[in-house]
This record gives structure tokens, C-alpha cells and sequence, in this order.
């Protein structure tokens, strides 16, 4: 069975008007030389941005499920970006860790991120990601930005008559097929004001490199925020781990397929340490989701999962520094289209889907951005058995890019 993870960024832009071994290592390498290296800084602010957003989602409610994709929501913002000015591109540069960075060479770096991401195609991993632009019939946008989208963030661009009854269809065909099927609603109706869709799809399968067997799936008891006793399928098994222990948390990373192109990392809070502040550190030091761990023997004990999560993203990114994208008087998208009439972002809502079991992982995430019309064993044998709420985060090895990240609170 082949497992996929998958996550549609629907930066439904209502984008409106007016008022492992070596020669496993060799042949992945060869694979990747015609690539140039990838601009850290590129892949450091997306994982950044991605990280502080979740920290800010989890002040509202710390003990729920979430799951969010730090890879999709950059780079459709990254895409919007591209059409701000003034205030508006200050504003989301800074929210967005990249103002620093000459935009041009900001394009060129997610340019080479998306071309290494999307070669990395391992047998029994997949990693995809795809951007779309779907402009309004009748609609001028300036042809530098549909220009510099097509070729540099590798958005196909496409004319539709949104008045047409076909019009929602299309686009969720294109969400639906770039999410292997994950994602099959997006776009629900298009707003009469509606000038421009940006669309993103972050796709990956995998399975585990060593899969849990089933047979040592058990029945048992996960403690919930409250105390609670939770029934779930607990997962087990040893072996060969990198593992990491300290007084704040234990962590435990878990790859994908034969060449390890990515891995799950798991962080356990100790028993006297929140979830909330667990989530705060690592918001404030984004490394530690990708920092090399001790390889050590053990055993891991991990519950079955499926949850399905939704949220809105607009106070969570105002609060991040973009509220100038969200003001009808003062957003400026004057880049992407000629004015009158200016656009603003009215409304961004971000769905997800996750499942894990003895084999990997299942997911999917979609994100619609809505642009309105302004106005007691040995001592070197570990056992971390994850029964109370954790963190996790799944990242490719090649980048360092976090694609996914996520807390269970219950397990369902």
C-alpha cells in the first residue's frame, strides 16, 4: 500500500476588485546535479514563518489536533508577494521573514526549492509540488507578474470565464488531481468579485523505511489535556533510531522509504512541561526540527491516528504583522493588477486531513486565500511511548524544508 501526504494551498485568491547507504546516497545525488544549491535563507524564512504561525494558532487553543503545511502556505503567499507594493510588501515581507531579501533573488531560491522538491522521487517517496493562477475573463493583471509567476514560481496561468457553471469544477479538478485525490473540494462558489485564484498543491507519499508490524498493535490508553483516559491502537516497534532526550523533551525522528528522503519527527513534552511552551521553544528556535539527533537502540510506541482539522488563518497572519494585506483603504496589490480597483485580501481558511498508521502516512492539506474588492532496561536502551499530546513535524531531508507540521491532543 502506498501512503501520501498531500496538501492543497488554495490561496483562493478572491482576488477582488474595487470599493542512507552510499550508493543510495550516489544515486539521489546524481539525480539532483543539474539543480543549483537552494537558498538557505529561502528555505530557513519559510520554515520560520511556518513555525511562528503554528506557535500563534496554538495560543488560542494549545490542546487540539492541528496540522498545517509551513511548504504550502509560503509559498502561495511567496506568490502573492510578487504582486504587493509599498506598505502591503513591507508588511508581508517582514510577517513573512524574507524583506531582507532582494525579490529576485527570492524567486530564484523558491525556483530551485520547487525544482529540487519536485525530482525527489524516490520509488516509495513522492514529494510534488504544483502553483496555479486562475485570472478572471475580461480581467487585466499586468503581464510581468504573470510572467515572473509562470516562470520563476512555476504557476500555470490560465484565463476562466468565472460566470460559467464550469468554473468551480475546473479548479477543484486541479486541486483534486495535484493532491492525488486528497483534496476534492475547495473552491465552493466563486464571488462575483472575485478577479483572480492562486492555487498551491504540496503532494508527498511515503511509507515508513520500517513499517510497524500489526500484529504488535495493541490496545491502550492515551492520557488527553485533561487528564482523560483515551482508548487508541498503540503502534510498536524497535531497532536503530535517532533519538533525542533533555529535561524539556524527548524526540524520536522516523523516515520514508528506501533512501530516508524524509522523515517524521516526533517530540514527546515531559510530563511537567506543556505542549504550549513545547511548541513556544520550538517556534523560537526552528532548528530543532531538523537537527541531527544520537543514533540510539530503543523502542517507540506510537497510536494510530485519523483527524480532520480546519481553521481561518486571518487574525492568526494579522497578528503576524499582515494587516495591511487585509485593509480594503490600504492594501496594495498594484503589482499584480492594474488599479482601480485595488485588491485586499478579504478571507484565508486552511483544511487538512491526517492519517497514520503501521504502514505511513496519509494527508492532505488545502488553504484558500480570498482577496476581496476593496473598499527498566539497559541504560543505552530507550523507550518512548507517546500517550499523552505531542508535536510532530515532516520534513525533507534534502532541504531541511518543513512540509508539514502538527500536534495531537487526542487521537482519534
Amino acid at each position: 500500500m502506498r501512503f501520501k501526504v498531500g496538501s492543497a494551498l488554495v490561496l483562493a485568491a478572491l482576488l477582488s476588485a474595487g470599493c542512507a547507504n552510499t550508493e543510495n546516497k550516489q544515486e539521489i545525488s546524481e539525480q539532483l546535479v543539474p539543480l543549483k544549491s537552494v537558498d538557505m535563507r529561502v528555505v530557513n524564512s519559510a520554515n520560520a514563518f511556518g513555525l511562528r504561525m503554528y506557535e500563534q494558532l496554538s495560543k488560542t487553543s494549545p490542546y487540539e489536533n492541528r496540522f498545517v503545511s509551513p511548504l504550502s502556505v509560503s509559498t502561495a503567499l511567496a506568490l502573492a508577494y510578487n504582486g504587493a507594493a509599498e506598505e502591503t510588501k513591507e508588511a508581508m515581507g517582514k510577517a513573512m521573514g524574507i524583506d531582507e531579501i532582494e525579490l529576485e533573488q527570492l524567486n530564484d531560491g523558491y525556483h530551485e526549492l520547487i525544482s529540487r522538491l519536485r525530482r525527489s522521487k524516490t520509488g516509495d517517496t513522492e514529494l510534488m509540488i504544483a502553483n496555479s493562477l486562475w485570472m478572471r475573463e475580461g480581467k487585466p493583471f499586468h503581464d510581468y507578474f504573470v510572467q515572473r509567476a509562470s516562470d520563476e514560481l512555476f504557476a500555470e496561468a490560465t484565463v476562466l470565464d468565472f460566470e460559467s457553471s464550469d468554473a468551480v469544477r475546473t479548479m477543484n479538478e486541479w486541486v483534486k488531481d495535484t493532491t492525488s485525490g486528497k483534496i476534492t473540494e475547495m473552491v465552493k462558489e466563486v464571488d462575483p468579485g472575485t478577479m483572480l485564484y492562486i492555487l498551491n498543491a504540496v503532494y508527498f507519499q511515503g511509507a515508513w523505511t520500517v513499517p510497524f508490524e500489526p500484529e504488535f498493535t495493541k490496545k491502550d490508553e492515551f492520557i488527553g489535556p485533561r487528564g482523560q483516559a483515551i482508548p487508541v491502537d498503540m503502534m510498536a516497534r524497535g531497532g536503530s533510531f535517532e533519538y533525542t532526550v533533555n529535561p524539556d523533551y524527548e524526540a524520536i525522528r522516523l523516515p520514508y522509504g528506501k533512501y530516508e528522503s524524509a522523515v517524521m519527527t516526533i517530540f514527546l513534552p515531559n510530563e511537567d512541561v506543556g505542549l504550549a511552551e513545547l511548541q513556544r521553544s520550538i517556534a523560537n528556535k526552528p532548528n530543532l526540527v531538523t537537527e541531527p539527533f544520537e543514533v540510539r537502540q530503543g523502542r517507540i510506541e506510537l497510536p494510530r491516528v485519523k483527524f480532520e482539522y480546519q481553521i481561518a488563518l486571518n487574525d492568526t497572519l494579522k497578528a503576524l504583522g499582515m494587516e495591511a494585506a487585509f485593509d480594503r483603504n490600504k492594501a496594495d496589490f498594484s503589482l499584480m493588477a492594474p488599479e482601480p480597483p485595488n485588491l485586499f485580501i478579504g478571507n484565508v481558511e486552511h483544511k487538512t486531513y491526517l492519517e497514520l498508521n503501521e504502514q505511513g502516512t496519509t494527508a492532505a492539506a488545502a488553504t484558500a486565500i480570498e482577496m476581496m474588492e476593496g473598499a527498566a532496561q539497559p541504560d543505552n536502551l530507550f523507550h518512548m511511548k507517546v500517550n499523552r499530546p505531542f508535536m510532530f513535524a515532516i520534513t525533507d531531508q534534502d532541504t531541511g524544508c518543513i512540509l508539514f507540521i502538527g500536534t495531537i491532543a487526542i487521537p482519534t
